[in-house]
């Protein structure tokens, strides 16, 4: 749980000295409030719209005219309304600090953006006035630099950890009451059944007992908290909260001894929060090694450990992640290719950037007569800069003219030509396959295959039959037919085992490369890293269940895509 120790005394009563204060300047507030309109606020809005016109000085926050304090117009909608500085929609921000008093035109035109860009697009002449307005009439600093605020992208980006913690802090809440609410256990008796442990509690103890957490190693600095929470006893979460009150509100002395100042109390906090039993640390950092079992067995034989009796149990510790089975994406890429008939055989043509092209481009050039003299100069430029094309168009390229001094259009892209093409048949053009839901493998005289099949198959309601074949067109890949045995299919993060002739790489799979047919694998453990591998001796399929045990699946029928059903974009076949 992403919640606060238990506050010190101190902390308990400057907050309620704060909220005495807030209490206080309310009730002045709707005084004034009655003063002016004759009545008080029917709600919190009223009352809010008219503490800042207050601190407005009676004016708009964006065109800075002065708002007329009518009880006849004030409250009536169209007149006045209550503005997010930042939108709420990016900052999710909703404080006070956030918030002014406009005019209903003002907020119109501003609409999702900041007063900067508000001003930047529609009033960029009235920035200065603007901003000295703000310097001396806004008194809040924090809604001073909200209104000044010019780029914020910015600070969306560092604003957003604090706004991730308010989220954790409220899904784990509800989940904790979900889990009491549903979670049934045999003996009704069980006066604790689910308690809930504050992050700061594990961190500190973890610390104590020196067990590290790099998040950027792997994903099993999980495993490490969730050891330590484990461990956690109702009485050993009190003491460290009383060590911590204790040391921010009580007189320190050494030797961790305390002086209550109102009792005169003496408080002993000798305490060292032993580990939960002997070598626990180096049981845990054994556990989790790569090699658990050799680990283990160099502890008992120093007398480290007695309680393991066969090695053999002890398996490498695996973190646990659902396949993705669900048709998500697009069904095709957006650039459609136009199909043309040229000396007997169809070609498609693309428009690239000319700062990604490639000396061996010029061979694919459509149409290279009609435009040689621009081809020319492109691939000269290119030349220059010993084939680099981002360096060589870092700067904006214009066609050449015949007219000396005379500056032609600025040049972007170049026609060239694909033979051979292939994807799907759209508005009299072709596009490419764009998200694969997952491959299915065949095997033949000891080779694997490999049949990819995309969203488009699945929406289309159409099952491939073609494995890709090395530096081909999709069109001339194998055709796989009854003499092929299906093995199974692969989803990403399905475990696998995949075997070379000199390697074994163990971990989930990640996709494949329909060019040449590899597979990329990331680490059982670390999510991020991908290993992209060819030629297999062998591939195994794994199922793994939520605590990390695996099984190898021995066969699958292939499912056809009818069992998708009718599914959308984005729904789970499972």
């Amino acid at each position: 749980m992403s919640r606060e120790i238990g506050k010190t005394t101190k902390e308990r009563e400057r907050i309620k000295r704060k909220q005495n204060e807030n209490k206080t300047a309310r009730e002045r507030l709707e005084s004034k409030f009655h003063d002016a309109f004759d009545r008080y606020p029917y709600n919190s809005d009223e009352l809010l719209k008219y503490r800042l016109y207050k601190d407005q000085k009676c004016k708009c926050a964006y065109s800075m005219e002065p708002i007329k304090l009518d009880k006849d117009i004030f409250f009536e909608p169209g007149y006045v309304e209550i503005d997010h500085i930042l939108p709420y929609s990016r900052s999710f921000d909703n404080s006070y600090s956030n918030k002014v008093l406009v005019l209903q035109s003002e907020n119109q035109m501003k609409r999702n953006r900041t007063p900067y860009e508000y001003f930047r697009d529609e009033k960029l002449n009235k920035w200065v006035d603007y901003e000295c307005w703000v310097k001396e009439n806004i008194e809040n600093p924090k809604k001073r630099n909200k209104l000044l605020t010019k780029n914020y992208s910015e600070v969306e980006k560092t604003e957003w950890a604090p706004r991730t913690i308010v989220n954790t802090q409220y899904i784990a809440r509800f989940f904790a009451q979900f889990i009491r609410s549903s979670l049934k256990f045999s003996d009704p008796k069980v006066k604790l059944p689910v308690v809930c442990m504050n992050g700061r509690i594990t961190s500190m103890l973890r610390g104590l007992w020196g067990i590290s957490k790099v998040r950027e190693d792997d994903d099993l600095h999980h495993a490490k908290d969730a050891a330590v929470i484990a461990t956690i006893t109702p009485r050993m979460v009190k003491l460290i909260t009383e060590y911590r009150k204790a040391r921010e509100s009580k007189r320190y002395q050494k030797n961790e001894v305390f002086v209550d100042t109102e009792t005169g109390e003496i408080i002993d906090f000798k305490y060292s929060f032993p580990m939960p039993w002997k070598n626990f640390r180096l049981e845990l950092i054994a556990r989790l090694s790569d090699n658990p079992a050799a680990e283990i067995e160099a502890l008992k034989n120093n007398d480290k450990l007695s309680a393991y009796t066969d090695k053999n149990d002890v398996k490498p510790v695996i973190v646990s992640r659902k396949p993705q089975r669900k048709v998500t994406g697009q069904m095709h890429k957006e650039t459609i290719r136009s199909v043309r008939e040229e000396e007997g055989a169809q070609i498609s043509v693309i428009r690239k950037n000319i700062s990604e092209l490639k000396m061996a481009d010029k061979d694919n050039l459509y149409a290279p007569d009609t435009n040689k003299k621009l081809y020319d100069a492109i691939f000269q430029r290119m030349k220059e800069y010993d084939g680099d094309a981002k360096k060589a168009f870092e700067q904006p390229f214009y066609k050449p003219t015949n007219t000396p001094g005379k500056q032609g259009p600025q040049v972007k892209t170049v026609k060239l030509k694909q033979t051979k093409p292939s994807g799907i048949k759209i508005r009299g053009g072709i596009v490419d396959n764009a998200n694969m839901v997952r491959i299915d493998i065949f095997t033949k005289a000891g080779k694997y295959y490999i049949v990819p099949v995309y969203t488009s198959h699945v929406l289309c309601g159409e099952l491939p039959n073609r494995a890709i074949t090395r530096d081909k067109d999709e069109k001339d890949w194998q055709i796989i037919d009854a003499a092929f045995e299906f093995k199974f299919s692969l989803y990403p993060y399905d475990l696998i085992k995949f075997v070379t002739k000199k390697d074994t790489f163990f971990g989930y799979y990640r996709g494949c490369d329909r060019t040449n047919g590899a597979i990329k694998i990331s680490l059982p453990n670390k999510n991020e890293d991908s290993i992209r591998k060819t030629g297999p001796r062998e591939i195994i399929k794994y199922e793994i269940d939520v605590l990390g045990n695996y099984y190898e699946v021995k066969k699958e029928d292939r499912r056809g895509l009818e069992d998708f059903g009718n599914l959308k974009s984005g729904e789970d076949m499972d």
